[in-house]
């Protein structure tokens, strides 16, 4: 069945306006981080707008009839997913045969048909050009999703054509609402919440993959005791499995974040930590460092990650890293 969406009330209350009074636009961009649930939404409304119970956008889908089932399995003829086969592009021959060309056919029911793009990103330049004339022209019946974690990256000629929807991070406290479905014992919990930054997918993935868990731990742990750690620790510390580089990298910049809000705030009370039970040694880091020593700590990760984007290899990445973190706590 569908998937609760958790939040995002003012973009669901736009869309059931714009709907109610005939003035739903054809494109839209949904646009959202990874895990922010922009399908959960597109999927929401979708079938929201499908539902043969003409008041779902307004009191929430029936769910029981036949236009709901069909959606709800994926069987939806008026529904249709648009999905990339090579993983990084989304080609013109795709955007051509799977919306393009297809929406050229009436729907087979209702009044709409509506389409889903997943990671509209990662079209083309050929793509979008394929899809511009669609978007400019098209039928009455047609809407279109893009889903995106970068709307900047689409063509002005798309973008000034679409409606954008920003999707809204969610409040800790409701994170944590959902998190405490799932028995979590209460500490870890707290800890997947504030990580997250508003990002429910990103929580979810704390809590479940040990894998992720341990790296965090790991990277805490040395970032606690990074002045005091030598040459071997951290020769030890970089060698980072390759699916988990962007991960670790934004392990620690939400760690300086943390120390840099600490600083800021001073003795007050802090809240929305994303290491909120690491809280007492970031303290200690925030109240040795000076705001220069935070600056070169954020600019040293900016060149981190341009250079694992060269693919510069990451042990080498990471060590020269870690060594330029240390060496801001050791020249104070």
């Amino acid at each position: 069945m569908f998937s609760k969406v958790i939040g995002n009330e003012q973009n669901i209350k736009y869309i059931m306006e714009a709907a109610q009074s005939g003035k739903l636009a054809h494109a839209y961009i949904i646009n959202g981080e990874k895990g922010s649930g922009k399908k959960t939404f597109a999927d929401f409304i979708a079938a929201s707008l499908l539902c043969e119970s003409k008041t779902a956008l307004h009191t929430g889908l029936c769910r029981v009839c036949p236009a709901c089932v069909k959606s709800s399995s994926g069987n939806h003829p008026d529904l249709i997913h648009v999905k990339h086969e090579k993983e990084t592009v989304l080609s013109v021959d795709e955007i051509r045969r799977l919306l393009v060309e297809d929406i050229q056919i009436k729907p087979f029911y209702d009044s709409y048909k509506i389409y889903i793009v997943e990671d509209a990103h990662l079209m083309n330049e050929n793509a979008q050009n394929a899809l511009l004339k669609t978007i400019e022209e098209p039928p009455e019946y047609g809407i279109i999703f893009l889903l995106t974690e970068n709307a900047d990256s689409f063509l002005e000629t798309i973008r000034s054509r679409c409606i954008r929807l920003d999707m809204e991070m969610l409040p800790q406290e409701k994170i944590e609402a959902e998190l405490k479905k799932t028995g979590t014992e209460p500490a870890r919990i707290r800890a997947a919440a504030a990580f997250a930054g508003g990002n429910l997918g990103k929580a979810q993935l704390f809590l479940e993959n040990e894998d992720f868990s341990q790296l965090a731990e790991n990277l805490t742990r040395l970032l606690s005791n990074l002045k005091a750690t030598d040459a071997a620790g951290i020769y030890a510390a970089s060698d980072i499995e390759k699916n988990e580089i962007w991960s670790a990298l934004e392990i620690i910049r939400k760690w300086y974040a943390d120390v840099l809000l600490l600083k800021a705030c001073k003795k007050a009370r802090v809240r929305g930590l994303y290491f909120p039970q690491e809280e007492k040694q970031e303290q200690r880091m925030a109240e040795s460092m000076s705001y220069e020593g935070l600056n070169e700590a954020f600019a040293a990760l900016e060149r981190a990650q341009a250079r694992i984007s060269a693919n510069v290899k990451p042990d080498a990445v990471f060590e020269t890293l870690f060594l330029s973190l240390r060496r801001q706590l050791i020249e104070l």
